[in-house]
Formats: structure tokens, C-alpha cells, sequence
């Protein structure tokens, strides 16, 4: 590995003075009589081809520190068009190196299970840089939905390479609600020993959050939200304002009924999880505290899953326009901006309203759980 790695960075040398060569000759063009145009002509054409061959051939770039558990490596993206706010790609091994490291699919070992709009993709992104952990992308849905009848080969397509010294990671963060379904059952059935992960957010802060995701779903589908008008949308009741989304329409107390109220109230789903999994199979994290420091609940997380610790107070480094905690290494990146409206301001009596009706449910959340939360004190 070293030798090829040597030899690789000979080539990019070689190929970076033979450019400086072409830029000297094409330099002293310039005082070459007209005859010579035809073939200054031909070394411009050669150097840009050069270029563009360098730009294309991204195993010529000196990698970035290395994954020795990782099924793929880290190296720098010369395209900017391709690859974003980013400054690396994962880049495929050799293939030594991806038997050796026993690479295939494999199924989960944890997975993330809740809840929406919690900070699920944010906790998905940070521990996908964890060199004993590959994460899948996106979300799976495959206990939710009709592909769970396709069977385990199936669900581990889904999955990304690992190594044998690795835990694969998948996170589906509806899945916690989808106990009519039975999806907890299903979860054991196929991963009895899977450890199960959820983010639980202030209930009222996810309940407004997700309602302002589901108005924006249905106006980039052509919808049009007005007063005389409710949509349903992904099994929602969406009114044109928040406050007639979770309130009823006589009496305007809170509707127990409303997806947006009802999905906060965690106590009523993770007593069904935990009726076929040990309390001792499930990590709770406070959402809110995530938010505020990523790498104390990065840190539990380890130790939940059993990896070693990787990350410290230089994994991170933050993003001056945003105040947001990005990743310093292995790599330097930062999540892309989403540039969205701010949240109209909820009325002082629907926000009071919502704290009554969930202290109870509160209160039993602790009980289950024997954890406390910042929001729940």
C-alpha cells in the first residue's frame, strides 16, 4: 500500500511539471514567429486536456487520513460542481484491501428509531464518521412498509458495506409509531438483539416543527393552504394555521386526535417497544441537550453501542453564520444550508394549552424510562 501510495504521488509530480513545461513553452510562444501559432495552438489544447484528466483522476491527489476498519477511503474532490460544500468523496479500495477487511452487506445492529424532527439526521451524520460504524443513507422504511414482506435478503441490499470490525447503522425515525403495525415485533423478530436508539425532543417544539415540514410538502406539491380547506397529507389533518391544526374546532382545547399532537406523546409508543425489548436495549436521548452540545450524547453513544471513543473537543469546529456544530475530522464538512422561513410565532394560549395536556404524559415518560429530561423538569 505504501509503494502504491508512493508511486501515485511520483505520477501527480510528473504530470504537474510536464504542465509547467507546456506553460513555459506556451509563454515563449508569444515571441515565436507566426508559424509557430499552429503549434501553440496544439500545446494549449494539450494542457487543457491535462487539466482536465488531472481534475477526473482523483486517485492522483494525496488521500486524507485513512479508515483502516471503513469499506471505502477518504479522498479530496477536485470538483466542486460534483461535490458541493464538501472537500472529499468516499472512494472505493483496492481490491486487496476490501476482501481483506471482509466487506458486505450485513444487517443492523442499532438502529434509530425516533423521532421526527428531533435531530435524528443530524445524530445519523456524526456517528457515520465513526470508523466502527457504517451508516445507511436516508431511511430504509423497510419495517413500515410492503417491502418488510421481501424478507432479510432484501433489508440487507439496503445496507451499506461493512467491515467485519464494524456496526451497521440504519435509521427510520417513524418507526417508533408504528405500533398498530406491529413494527416493534418486527424489529425483534429479525434483530432480537438490535439496540435501538431515539431522540425525544421537547413535545411541543417537535409538534410545530413537524407541522411546519408537512406545510412545506404540500406547497412544493402545488397545494394551497386556506382557511376553507384542510389536506391530508401523510396521514395529517393540515390546517392553515398551526393552531387549527392541534386545537378543536369547538371548544379549542387540544385534539388528542391531531398526528402533530399525538406523535409527541412518547410514553404510549415506547411502552409497546419495550414490552419485547429490554429497557437496556434502548439508548433516550434528550434532544434538546443534543442541540445545545453534540459531543456529550456522541459519547453515550459509543458507549451504548459498545465502539470505542473517536470523538473529542477537536471533532468539531463551528460555523460562524450559523452557529452550528460541524465535523473537523476525519474529515472537514458541514451539512448543507437549508435556507427556510422562520416559524410564524405560536399564540401564548395554544402554547400553554399544549404544555397541560403533556405533563402527564411527561410524568409517565420519566416513570417509564427512569431518566429525566431538560424539557420535562
Amino acid at each position: 500500500m505504501r509503494v502504491k501510495y508512493i508511486a501515485k504521488r511520483l505520477a501527480a509530480i510528473a504530470v504537474f511539471a510536464y504542465i509547467a513545461l507546456v506553460t513555459v513553452l506556451l509563454l515563449s510562444a508569444d515571441v515565436i514567429p507566426n508559424y509557430m501559432v499552429s503549434i501553440k495552438t496544439r500545446l494549449q489544447g494539450l494542457q487543457r486536456g491535462l487539466q482536465r484528466g488531472l481534475q477526473s483522476t482523483s486517485d492522483l491527489v494525496a488521500p486524507l487520513p485513512s479508515c483502516v476498519t471503513c469499506c471505502y477511503r477518504y479522498i479530496h474532490c477536485l470538483n466542486s460542481t460534483k461535490c458541493g460544500n464538501n472537500t472529499f468523496v468516499k472512494a472505493n479500495l483496492p481490491d486487496d484491501e476490501f476482501k481483506k477487511r471482509q466487506c458486505m452487506r450485513r444487517l443492523p445492529g442499532a438502529i434509530i428509531i425516533g423521532t421526527k424532527k428531533s435531530g435524528t439526521s443530524a445524530l445519523q451524520k456524526f456517528l457515520g464518521f465513526h470508523p466502527e460504524i457504517a451508516a445507511a443513507d436516508g431511511e430504509p422504511h423497510f419495517f413500515n412498509r410492503p417491502v418488510y414482506h421481501y424478507g432479510e435478503t432484501f433489508y440487507k441490499k439496503m445496507m451499506p458495506l461493512s467491515s467485519k470490525q464494524q456496526i451497521t447503522l440504519e435509521k427510520t425515525p417513524i418507526y417508533y409509531a408504528y405500533h398498530p403495525l406491529g413494527v416493534h415485533r418486527r424489529v425483534h423478530r429479525l434483530l432480537p438483539h438490535a439496540k435501538l436508539i431515539i431522540i425525544l425532543r421537547d413535545p411541543i417544539k417537535r409538534a410545530i416543527s413537524d407541522y411546519f415540514m408537512e406545510t412545506r410538502y404540500l406547497l412544493a406539491s402545488g397545494g394551497k393552504l386556506s382557511p376553507k380547506r384542510l389536506e391530508p397529507l401523510h396521514g395529517y389533518d393540515l390546517g392553515d394555521t398551526f393552531e387549527k391544526s392541534v386545537l378543536t374546532a369547538a371548544g379549542g382545547k387540544v385534539n388528542p386526535q391531531s398526528k402533530f399532537v399525538s406523535l409527541s406523546v412518547y410514553n404510549n409508543y415506547l411502552a409497546h417497544w419495550l414490552s419485547v425489548f429490554p429497557r437496556s436495549s434502548l439508548l433516550a436521548i434528550d434532544g434538546d441537550a443534543f442541540v445545545k452540545d453534540p459531543l456529550p450524547v456522541l459519547k453515550e453513544t459509543e458507549r451504548f453501542l459498545g465502539v470505542q471513543s473517536f470523538f473529542d473537543e477537536d471533532s468539531f469546529f463551528t460555523e460562524e453564520n450559523r452557529g452550528f456544530r460541524c465535523l473537523a475530522k476525519p474529515v472537514r464538512t458541514c451539512w448543507k444550508s437549508v435556507k427556510r422561513p422562520p416559524h410564524p410565532t405560536i399564540p401564548e394560549d395554544v402554547l400553554q394549552k399544549l404544555k397541560k395536556f403533556y405533563e402527564p404524559y411527561n410524568r409517565s415518560l420519566v416513570k417509564l424510562l427512569n431518566q429525566t429530561f431538560e424539557w420535562a423538569k
